[in-house]
């Protein structure tokens, strides 16, 4: 009876420390996730300004064409 005992603390134990490692996990997913939403956000934002300034350039090229 003891053992058992002895055996069912110890797996709750490890079930605790699994619980906390998952909580852990969770957050540090949650985390990235909006880091990545936020580098994607500020990658569309590169991006337009690079077309825009392509678009300045490419005015300024015909401009001096004419």
């Amino acid at each position: 009876m003891s053992e058992t005992s002895v055996a069912l603390d110890n797996l709750h134990r490890q079930m605790k420390g699994l619980s906390l490692r998952l909580g852990s996990s969770e957050q540090t997913i949650k985390n990235c996730e909006k880091e990545l939403e936020e580098l994607g956000v500020s990658k569309e934002n590169v991006e337009k300004q690079l077309r825009d300034e392509h678009y300045k350039v490419l005015s300024l090229i015909n401009e001096k064409k004419i």
